[in-house]
């Protein structure tokens, strides 16, 4: 559950986000999937003002760190990138997937629930990004975190453009 809504925190911030597929269905593996989730953040950010800093899409959840200008709007910016998404993955053909998103005749796709931890310090965020970047590592997909395609990884380490616009120039977030 987003911790924003139970503080009182607003103005410009980073945040580290986690949002996950109902019941951790690695839906992400398929390409098809993994292409639309990347091309709706890269919308929805686009489109709502959101920076994205760094990004990685694992089979079954996605990790993001979010500039926003205004900290509050980050519930609204996630319920219209979660729905958007959602419609989109459930229109495409998933193969075995496609009964799990089925709850009491409705369609379903991703956990209601967010995690989010706001950033405080260039140092928080520098470890934030090692933490995305390495995910794909850690969990065995491949062996150098350049490689995952779905991840800003190429954008910060290796110079190659990701699938999403990521922002390096967050400055204005003013972090310590």
């Amino acid at each position: 559950m987003p911790v924003i809504r139970f503080k009182n925190i607003s103005g410009p911030a980073a945040v580290f986000i986690t949002t996950t597929v109902i019941d951790w269905t690695p839906v992400f593996s398929l390409e098809s999937a993994a292409r639309v989730v990347c091309g709706q953040l890269n919308e929805t950010s686009k489109r709502m003002n959101i920076a994205i800093i760094g990004y990685v899409v694992m089979p079954s959840h996605l990790h993001f760190v979010g500039g926003l200008k205004d900290v509050k709007r980050l519930s609204n910016f996630m319920k219209a990138f979660k729905s958007l998404s959602s419609r989109k993955i459930l229109g495409l053909e998933l193969r075995n997937y496609k009964n799990r998103f089925v709850r009491n005749g409705k369609n379903r796709f991703w956990m209601r629930r967010f995690d989010d931890l706001i950033i405080y310090s260039e140092k928080q965020l520098k470890i934030k990004l090692e933490y995305i970047h390495n995910n794909p590592v850690r969990e065995g997909l491949t062996n150098n975190a350049i490689n995952w395609k779905y991840s800003s990884a190429g954008d910060w380490l290796g110079g190659e453009r990701g699938v999403i616009d990521i922002v390096k120039d967050y400055s204005w977030l003013d972090l310590k």
